[in-house]
């Protein structure tokens, strides 16, 4: 090999390098692309929504498109008197919310209460039942006839219905409730 062709080989091998290099580069810039259109997406998205949520609240705004309105004009005052008048369904709607969950409170500590009592019951009625059930199976292995054993269901006081849920969902949460509470005890049915 003359040193023209090892010149040449040299040149050869640094283009080869540069290129490669410079496809490297150009590899970590589309992959840099991808990320930041996702990030950009995933911002737009957020930013649609802030927007979003600030023409809800802007809805309210009496002067909110930034053009001068005549205070006087009729439209204007129209507009007020229904703005006042819709703070002031709100204003009730909230204080009626109010007003209900703080009865719902007391009806669920009143409920809560007699529960309680009733639970308290159901254990004083639980021992008489298992008592009256060893006394069924003494008189029945004596071959004493007193009629049907004892059945739990005669014994068990059944949960109270709760007067803050509404029909619909209320009947069906008290089944599965009533169903757990009578459902732990059916072990003593027989």
């Amino acid at each position: 090999m003359t040193k023209l062709e090892e010149h040449l080989q040299e040149a050869l091998q640094i283009v080869g390098e540069k290129y490669e290099h410079l496809k490297e580069e150009a590899i970590s810039l589309q992959s840099c692309m991808v990320l930041n259109s996702a990030y950009c997406d995933r911002l737009r998205h957020q930013l649609q929504a802030q927007e979003e949520s600030r023409k809800k609240k802007m809805n309210n705004r009496l002067m909110g498109d930034g053009n001068p309105i005549l205070l006087t004009s009729a439209d204007f005052v129209r507009k007020v008197e229904e703005y006042t008048k819709n703070v002031e369904e709100r204003e009730n709607a909230a204080q009626g919310r109010r007003e209900e969950r703080a009865e719902i409170a007391k009806m669920k500590q009143q409920w809560d209460e007699l529960n309680k009592e009733r639970l308290e019951k159901n254990e004083k009625r639980k021992a008489q039942f298992q008592e009256d059930c060893k006394i069924w199976d003494e008189n029945k292995r004596r071959k004493v006839s007193q009629g049907a054993r004892p059945k739990w269901r005669d014994y068990f006081i059944p949960q109270l219905p709760k007067p803050w849920e509404k029909n619909g969902k209320g009947k069906e949460l008290e089944k599965e409730s009533g169903n757990r509470d009578s459902g732990s005890d059916s072990s003593d049915d027989e």
